[in-house]
């Protein structure tokens, strides 16, 4: 049977935001609150640009308040999700939003580092909490709690990224730790032969206990030890900032980017403050990626339509990459609305549709900018593009059936959805983060 193609959006479709509704407004509030700023009466007293390191004790409060309402938002989460009917149509979207509320909790645990992320995703579907060992797993979760008061044990079923080990745990001062739960005779005697001092990796080419077991007990001590080969990788590449990576099993280095990467969010906030003058307000940052902020309700026509033709006036065709920003609520590997650096009720207004904002790429203006700029970059031809399709998959970024490469030293180096992402999800200036991969 043929395989049915992917309907092919229209630019319309792609700007059209999924937003929440509005009963859910008030609990994600306050889980927002106890989430992002628990820390809140301590801010007056720390002055982000003071070079010396404020005074110990109120780092120890710092981070105190900050895992206590992490915990208490994570608490409220689960209380609620395990409660409800799993046939009542809400739940389903109380689901989704609070998995945006989880995964603000893992970005601050991880710095907002990309790259840290990338390395507990692993592209799988997200679990249902209702088919995990959950009670195990919050069991696990309060006792590293009461061991160590100052920390939070992230419960990583509620995340959409973190998909490495059951609990990441964060003390302060002490880095991230990774905890897999296991329940049942069987998985503690898979456990306890896992625990006998060998790495993983050790273990995988030299298991000769297993020789006695039954068939199916060597397939469950090969998941749980494959589980510890990741984790194990992780917590390398963590603090090494170079290991093998947990889903492809390639070596990887985390670089520090040789050049400045600036952010388009201050250009987005001169398109809200407009807005909030007018209803609507647009930006444009560095010649090819566009921004239109729009109030709902204040035109005739929505505010992607009015964007639409803005946006395509400009020399846009249908295949430049154009998208609302609270699609990051759906892209695992995004920053959530509530982990933006932007005002808490111009966050709340896009959640719930109050707000709009809209981007765009002009993709053969930023390939011209950018080789005025000195990066060379270029499109490939249809036969370099099938051959980095066959390389790279469909994760290869293409513009009218073409892949885009930069030339370093000689070596093509392809465009993947890793440069969308970035663009449009972590608020980068395209022309600065071609550089850096450029120069990567």
């Amino acid at each position: 049977m043929p395989k049915k193609r992917k309907k092919k959006l229209s630019p319309i479709e792609k700007l059209t935001p999924s937003v929440l509704p509005s009963v859910l407004e008030f609990e994600l509030r306050q889980l927002y609150e106890l989430a992002c700023q628990n820390s809140k009466p301590l801010w007056p007293r720390i002055d982000p640009y003071q070079e010396e390191l404020p005074d110990e004790s109120l780092i120890e409060d710092f981070f105190r308040l900050t895992h206590l309402g992490m915990r208490k938002a994570q608490e409220s989460m689960l209380d609620r999700l395990l409660c409800q009917d799993e046939s009542d149509e809400l739940s389903s979207v109380r689901y989704f939003a609070y998995r945006g509320v989880a995964d603000a909790i893992a970005w601050q645990l991880l710095g907002s580092e990309l790259a840290y992320a990338k390395r507990f995703f692993m592209a799988k579907p997200s679990p249902s909490l209702y088919e995990s060992n959950i009670q195990s797993v919050i069991s696990a979760a309060e006792k590293l709690h009461s061991t160590y008061s100052d920390s939070i044990a992230l419960i990583t079923d509620l995340t959409s990224f973190i998909q490495v080990g059951d609990i990441l745990l964060r003390q302060p001062n002490k880095g991230i730790s990774i905890y897999e739960v296991k329940e049942g005779k069987v998985n503690q005697e898979i456990l306890g032969l896992l625990n006998q001092g060998q790495s993983a990796e050790e273990q995988f080419s030299s298991n000769e206990v297993l020789k006695s077991k039954p068939e199916k007990f060597r397939k469950q001590f090969e998941r749980a030890l494959r589980q510890k080969m990741r984790m194990e990788n992780v917590s390398e590449t963590l603090l090494k900032d170079e290991g093998t990576d947990a889903a492809t099993g390639r070596h990887v280095v985390l670089p520090t980017p040789s050049s400045y990467i600036g952010s388009w969010y201050p250009k987005l906030l001169e398109a809200y403050d407009r807005c909030m003058e007018r209803g609507w307000g647009i930006a444009l940052v560095q010649d090819c990626f566009y921004i239109g902020c729009y109030e709902a309700g204040k035109f005739s026509r929505p505010g992607q339509m009015a964007f639409e033709v803005w946006f395509s006036s400009q020399a846009a065709t249908e295949d430049c990459p154009r998208m609302s920003l609270i699609a990051c609520m759906t892209d695992p590997i995004a920053l959530p609305i509530y982990s933006l650096p932007i005002p808490d009720e111009f966050k709340f207004d896009l959640l719930f549709g109050r707000k709009h904002v809209s981007l765009g790429l002009n993709v053969p203006e930023l390939v011209r900018l950018a080789q005025l700029h000195g990066i060379n970059v270029r499109f490939a031809s249809k036969k370099e593009t099938t051959q980095a399709l066959q390389r790279n998959g469909n994760f290869l970024w293409r513009y009218q059936g073409k892949a885009i490469y930069i030339l370093k030293n000689g070596d093509k180096i392809f465009l993947g959805e890793g440069f969308t992402l970035r663009v449009f999800f972590h608020g980068e200036k395209p022309i600065d983060t071609l550089r850096a991969f450029s120069c990567s």
